[in-house]
């Protein structure tokens, strides 16, 4: 699992580069921006800064298992799991099904911009399975559970970088925000 990890940082890493020099576009960010300018992804944006304050308590509930017993371990694995499931795991589906696609029509038909995040949706898959797994043992391993979970949320916030650095930029030079509501913010439920 270190080296599949290892593996999606890197090409993340790779990917955001060599997309941001392909692109010819600068980053453009909600947090950079004057409060004159909205952009079209602005209400997106804001909700994965919600989503990146829930992964903050992630974080914190997976330092506290060290000091639970094994019953508060389950329980908290469980919620953790839980949110994962319903939030991650569903806003990476909504992308895949909504987002992308947009991206990919607006950014023509040879880019690659949306090869790397998918990739990266199928490990996050892969680590919330693990998690799911691992809070389901009879005795589960608090350390194994907390370090996945904390490689998770690097993941995750690597791959929000990239969505708010490389993807989104090309719909707020594309799109109207009325475009963007109508074609991606109205049909993503998380």
């Amino acid at each position: 699992m270190r080296a599949l990890l290892g593996i999606a940082i890197l090409v993340t890493a790779a990917g955001c580069a060599a997309t941001s020099a392909n692109c010819g576009h600068e980053p453009v960010s909600a947090h950079n921006q004057p409060e004159s300018t909205a952009l079209p992804t602005d209400a997106f944006r804001r909700h994965h800064a919600e989503i990146i304050e829930h992964l903050g308590h992630i974080d914190v509930m997976a330092v506290a298992l060290r000091g639970q017993s094994p019953e508060e371990q389950r329980r908290t694995m469980q919620r953790a799991v839980t949110f994962l499931k319903e939030h991650i795991a569903a806003h990476a589906a909504d992308e895949e099904r909504v987002l992308y696609p947009v991206v990919q029509r607006e950014s023509g038909p040879s880019s690659q911009l949306t090869a790397v995040p998918i990739h990266e949706h199928r490990i996050i898959e892969h680590l919330i399975a693990t998690l799911d797994k691992e809070a389901s043992e009879p005795t589960p391993d608090a350390a194994a559970f907390a370090l996945t979970a904390h490689h998770l949320t690097g993941l995750l916030l690597g791959h929000f970088e990239i969505e708010e650095q490389v993807l989104l930029p090309v719909l707020d030079k594309s799109m109207t925000p009325e475009q963007f509501q109508q074609e991606v913010a109205d049909k993503m439920p998380h």
